[in-house]
């Protein structure tokens, strides 16, 4: 306590799965006047199984609680890393040769096993290279009433190889409890070129906690609906 304010730390580890892993990239493509012709090389690593690798991460974080509000600060996957299965990837090579004689092209496929020993060193350094993104997250609640708070999330990417679909992303909404078992949520997301509207229910079975929530992209040129579920088990609510 200092001034009337709580501060708290934690941490926290997540383990997942890589979905799919996509990389193209140009292998020295070059036009040519004497003789005049053009190469285009280019190369694509993809990965075949949807199971593309595991990794883990670890977030740190740190919140505020004065009065009616808190707010915190994490930085998600501080630490992290990736397991890449390696052999459920395939590198894809492409070329044109082109000039007065004529046009020749490239298409070949090669699981990681078929490369060369050269290649596939190659790869396990640009995998090596492959970072979890790093996010920093900010937040904070205002409980206006007993039975209505209001509430901001700012999260923008500070680094990373690897991406998610959005890098900067902004959502604030606000919690109705009519009842204390049936809490009801709506807000607006963006992620600055697309919004969302949002809405949700809760219930809370003692222990068991049920949380749906729906948004669809309808505002700024956005399109989709996105709907999730969540269900915990807080074994301190059972008494």
């Amino acid at each position: 306590d200092h001034l009337g304010m709580r501060f708290s730390v934690g941490a926290g580890v997540n383990f997942g799965v890589t979905h799919g892993y996509l990389r193209v990239a140009d292998r020295g493509s070059r036009f040519t006047q004497e003789p005049l012709a053009l190469y285009a090389e280019a190369e694509m690593i993809k990965s075949t199984d949807a199971d593309a690798g595991r990794y883990w991460g670890i977030d740190l974080g740190l919140a505020m609680e004065w009065q009616k509000l808190v707010a915190g600060l994490s930085l998600q996957n501080a630490l992290g890393n990736v397991d890449w299965n390696l052999d459920d990837f395939e590198l894809h090579l492409y070329g044109v040769q082109s000039d007065f004689d004529g046009t020749s092209t490239i298409d070949r496929k090669l699981a990681f096993s078929d490369l060369s020993r050269e290649e596939q060193d190659r790869l396990r350094g640009l995998f090596a290279q492959s970072d979890p993104p790093k996010r920093l997250r900010l937040g904070a609640m205002y409980q206006v009433t007993p039975k209505l708070s209001l509430s901001a999330d700012y999260r923008d990417l500070l680094g990373g190889t690897l991406r998610s679909r959005w890098d900067h992303t902004l959502s604030a909404g606000g919690e109705f409890v009519p009842l204390a078992a049936f809490p009801l949520r709506a807000g607006l997301a963006t992620d600055f070129s697309h919004m969302a509207v949002t809405a949700g229910i809760g219930a809370y079975l003692k222990a068991i906690h049920i949380d749906l929530a729906i948004g669809d992209w309808i505002l700024l040129e956005g399109d989709g609906i996105v709907a999730s579920l969540s269900i915990s088990l807080w074994p301190t609510d059972w008494e």
